[in-house]
């Protein structure tokens, strides 16, 4: 079994990077805990849909669709602001313990962590674009609890 590529390699075998900028980005990354393909969007050298199909193929997952995916259980799990910060959506729940979570980077374990963290359950990723996920947020998730 092969070992799974890493994003930087992913993104120069697709030709959607330099060797010259994924340097520059790596150089960026250090001593952070910023993510490469982020600081790659940042830079304007990829867009967030191209970051996106890159890392369906990276973890073999589907791209979802969170409006398609989003079931009433998952209203009112997380609250807006941490929707935002993280970029995720709850989906729904698996039994009473597992959370599906749409994000736009399943290896993105400060936000894994966070939402399990709050929620007391384990996270599912499930891999849905950037711009799917916002719109999603703002017709799915009140803007306070009340």
């Amino acid at each position: 079994m092969s070992e799974k590529k890493r994003l930087g390699e992913l993104l120069l075998d697709a030709n959607l990077i330099t060797q010259e900028i994924l340097d520059r980005a790596l150089k960026m990354q250090v001593g952070g805990t910023r993510r490469l393909g982020r600081i790659l969007v940042n830079m304007g050298a990829i867009s967030s849909d191209q970051l996106t199909d890159i890392l369906s193929q990276q973890f073999q997952l589907p791209i979802i669709d969170p409006e398609q995916s989003f079931t009433p259980a998952a209203q009112g799990v997380l609250p807006r602001y941490l929707c935002k910060k993280f970029e995720v959506l709850p989906l729904g729940l698996e039994g009473e313990t597992i959370l599906n979570l749409a994000m736009t980077d399943p290896s993105d374990s400060e936000a894994i962590s966070s939402v399990e963290k709050f929620t007391g359950k384990a996270v599912q990723p499930c891999l849905a674009r950037l711009t799917d996920i916002h719109k999603a947020i703002n017709h799915h998730v009140r803007l306070s609890w009340s």
